[in-house]
């Protein structure tokens, strides 16, 4: 059974925190007790399933449900969960281990005096080993999600000090005329209204490899690798998929709201400069004439109520499937361009 991109997604990084407790278990134990068989076994297992019990939770439980709650309270909340549960997980294998090496039974392995003396002068060191690893490893994947994995991996690496150009498919989403739903919603809610609209695109963005990397008001800036973005459409895919899982929430958003977002997109590939800028609060961002020109595209297709405006280059790159319609709008002067430019509207048969 061929698995699906956000399948893959959580199975990636599933192997990753299984794998990081695997071998945070094998080095402490290869440290403190050198090559005895044993406790080499017990503390990589240990740290095995503390591993995989972090990454079920990070991927079942902590995925997204909480994101209303402040850093710091989620932080804590992870910590302390994550902590009862490596204790829980070490003490159950040494004390098992121990039962099944010596032949005893539970309350013979737990009133002993080897293991009164392990708890009372070693296991409290790896107490305090898991508990900086998990606040490590917490606030590590707290921050990853507020830069995004690769921003944090990038800002770490110092990888954009120095800017680079790279070609991109990038898209541009508005919600269109923000005066008329904060007009409906009000001020504070609209801030609610577009942080629920964020949340639930997001999925499809990361399903058809998509990358969120910039908010504006009402905008939601997208970006794609070249090739990611024209496998299969990716890029054309992404908005249908987002308009239908918006759709999906029909009854939420008109109850909550009293209206449904209705997204208008714009797609556009071309070089642009992609570099870190900023001191006292820096960000990675892309700067450069396919950018503007995207934005640009936006514009039009706001103004003309368009829901999707697609540019020739794009166009070009990709193959359409054959349930997409599409159709020629024609040559455009964008505003601020010299160079007119061809762009296209997509939709699927019936919704015109």
């Amino acid at each position: 059974m061929k698995l699906t991109i956000n399948q893959k997604y959580k199975l990636k990084w599933f192997i990753w925190l299984s794998m990081i407790g695997l071998a945070g278990g094998f080095l402490y134990t290869l440290i403190e007790d050198g090559w005895v068989m044993i406790p080499l076994f017990n503390g990589t297992l240990a740290g095995f399933m503390v591993g995989i019990t972090i990454a079920l939770l990070e991927l079942y439980v902590f995925a997204g449900n909480l994101r209303k709650i402040a850093f710091t309270q989620i932080f804590v909340l992870r910590v302390g969960v994550y902590f009862i549960l490596a204790f829980f997980i070490t003490f159950s294998i040494f004390l098992l281990s121990r039962m099944i090496q010596f032949d005893l039974s539970f309350s013979g392995v737990l009133y002993s005096d080897e293991f009164q003396y392990y708890l009372l002068n070693r296991y409290y060191l790896v107490l305090i080993v898991c508990f900086f690893v998990i606040v490590l490893c917490v606030f590590t994947l707290q921050m990853a999600r507020k830069l995004g994995h690769s921003n944090l991996w990038d800002f770490i690496t110092g990888k954009y000090l120095i800017p680079r150009k790279q070609m991109r498919i990038f898209m541009f989403i508005s919600l269109g005329g923000i005066d008329k739903i904060i007009s409906k919603t009000g001020n504070l809610e609209f801030h609610n209204f577009i942080n629920d609209f964020i949340f639930d695109i997001t999925n499809s963005v990361r399903i058809h490899r998509g990358k969120i990397v910039h908010y504006m008001e009402d905008e939601v800036v997208i970006v794609w690798k070249v090739a990611a973005g024209v496998n299969q459409a990716n890029c054309i895919r992404t908005y249908f998929d987002l308009c239908h899982e918006i759709a999906g929430h029909f009854e939420y958003y008109h109850s909550k709201y009293g209206l449904l977002p209705k997204p208008k997109c714009a797609i556009h590939a071309g070089d642009a400069v992609r570099a870190e800028i900023g001191e006292v609060k820096s960000e990675i961002s892309f700067f450069g004439d396919a950018v503007n020109t995207t934005s640009r595209i936006l514009n039009e297709a706001v103004k003309s109520g368009t829901d999707i405006l697609v540019s020739q280059p794009v166009v070009d790159m990709i193959q359409i499937p054959i349930h997409f319609q599409t159709k020629d709008q024609g040559l455009f002067t964008l505003k601020g361009k010299h160079n007119k430019i061809q762009l296209y509207s997509f939709h699927l048969p019936g919704d015109e």
